[in-house]
């Protein structure tokens, strides 16, 4: 993915029409497939300890502690633990976008 394909949230000003649940978890020490049938809401996850390899379809990367993940409702993705630790908040939500915009 190019810098030039890649568009702030900030940019596009979704709201957020409902807030599902926020959550905090740790994931034993396993790599999860991908999944089938994708995300069924957006969600923010901030990494609290740990690493973990996401796998999309166009590109991989290592989310590590501090960093903050947006994954969009319906995107398709496998997780593989990098270490003993991986420990997360998530909040899941469903935003709407202003017309003629999309994530």
């Amino acid at each position: 993915m190019s810098e030039e394909s890649i568009v702030k949230l900030t940019e596009l000003r979704p709201r957020i029409l409902n807030f599902y649940n926020i959550s905090e978890g740790i994931i034993p020490n396993v790599s999860y497939p991908k999944k089938k049938f994708g995300r069924k809401s957006d969600a923010f996850i901030y990494i609290v300890e740990g690493s973990m390899r996401y796998r999309f379809d166009d590109r991989e990367f290592v989310a590590k502690a501090g960093d903050i993940l947006f994954l969009s409702s319906g995107s398709f993705y496998a997780m593989e633990k990098m270490g003993s630790h991986y420990r997360y908040i998530c909040a899941d939500f469903s935003f709407v976008m202003p017309s003629g915009t999309s994530l």
